[in-house]
């Protein structure tokens, strides 16, 4: 090769060289300024970040928490049909027995392990949460010293796993609401016996119970006894933490509850026909239709399996028109009895089984309710 191709050849290379260096240059330059706009306007950022309040830091958040809140809202109850959801309920009153615990809550899991929603309101009574030891601790005004219709909690064992069986259901998503004490009838009662009534109830439940984990402000709902109330109760209620009362009676079954000025809702109970009476949909009421309050009917007779299709035909009768007409709530009512060889427990059961797991049917809590008739409000 001449020298003169070897000198243009290391000409070439030295300016192919210099051009490369030349935009590595260039690209290192611009790079650096994007990292140093980046860093910039991170710091700007931080530094109006720092410039917020506490007040406006947390309001922020409060926003964005509703509308998560909102957004969950939506994506649980919006329905394919563009109807409302049909809310079921069933309720149970009392607490006393344990093997009612038990079995209500087995009940449950069983329909949760098909995949259905299904989760009871307990309305419980403060009563059952002491020793009938301490029974003279509770005298209620126009009452006699440890008067109680229904008796007392027992031993102190039966009632630590009384309170056992509540944290249990209360942990596994069910709600504990309040049944009060006595199961006094409370028409007549002004509100001075109603806040007593509830001292005692708190005192009961909460105050000589530390095991219990049932927050007091998680206990927004109430029926009465008997469904006993005056024109005071929804006045006690609000001014004792109460958000919903269950005592009331509806003259039809599509309706949806109503606020009370006391800024109350009334989840009134439907109505039912059975055997041509008109009456309640609550065990005890068809209890009493069916055989005066008297334990008659026997499991496995002719006359049990008519009580029970009979009943449950109206339990359904009332799912139906709901379910098909503007889907008002639907409110089941039961104690923790086995009346009748435990015929309305039964008619429970399959009810649920039967209309659970249907489309844009909720079985749920009351509690439940009030926040989706908050959100229907606004």
């Amino acid at each position: 090769m001449k020298v003169t191709q070897i000198v243009n050849i290391l000409i070439l290379f030295a300016a192919l060289t210099l051009i490369v260096l030349v935009i590595l240059n260039v690209t290192h330059n611009k790079n650096a300024n994007r990292i140093l706009t980046y860093t910039t306007t991170q710091q700007n950022k931080i530094g109006e970040e720092t410039e917020m309040s506490a007040e406006d830091i947390l309001l922020q958040q409060q926003d964005d928490k509703q509308l998560i809140e909102e957004e969950d809202f939506f994506d649980k109850y919006t329905t394919q049909s563009g109807k409302e959801t049909q809310f079921v309920f069933l309720a149970l009153d009392g607490s006393r027995s344990l093997n009612m615990w038990k079995q209500t809550r087995q009940f449950a899991h069983e329909v949760r392990d098909s995949d259905i929603e299904l989760d009871f309101t307990y309305f419980v009574s403060g009563v059952y949460f002491i020793p009938s030891s301490e029974k003279l601790d509770y005298h209620l005004t126009g009452y006699s010293p440890g008067e109680s219709v229904i008796g007392f909690g027992g031993s102190k064992e039966e009632v630590a796993k009384r309170i056992e069986q509540v944290n249990l259901a209360f942990g596994e998503g069910h709600e504990i609401g309040s049944h009060v004490n006595g199961h006094f009838d409370g028409t007549p009662w002004s509100k001075l016996v109603w806040d007593e009534e509830f001292d005692y109830f708190n005192e009961f439940f909460f105050e000589r119970n530390p095991s219990i984990e049932v927050p007091r402000e998680s206990m927004i709902g109430f029926r009465a006894p008997v469904l006993g109330h005056s024109a005071d109760t929804l006045k006690a209620l609000s001014e004792n933490g109460y958000t919903y009362d269950t005592s009331g009676v509806s003259a039809r079954q599509d309706v949806w509850p109503t606020k009370s000025p006391e800024v109350i809702w009334q989840f009134k109970l439907g109505p039912i026909t059975l055997d041509g009476k008109n009456t309640l949909a609550m065990d005890y009421n068809a209890y009493m239709v069916q055989s005066g309050a008297k334990d008659t009917l026997v499991r496995g007779t002719r006359e049990w399996d008519k009580a029970y299709r009979d009943l449950m035909t109206s339990y359904m009768q009332y799912f139906n028109n709901n379910y098909n007409g503007d889907r008002g709530p639907v409110h089941i009512g039961h104690h923790f009895s086995l009346w009748n060889d435990g015929l309305y427990w039964e008619v429970m059961k399959d009810f649920a089984r039967d209309v659970c797991g249907r489309d844009e049917v909720i079985c749920g809590t009351y509690s439940e309710l009030v926040e989706y008739m908050e959100h229907r409000e606004a």
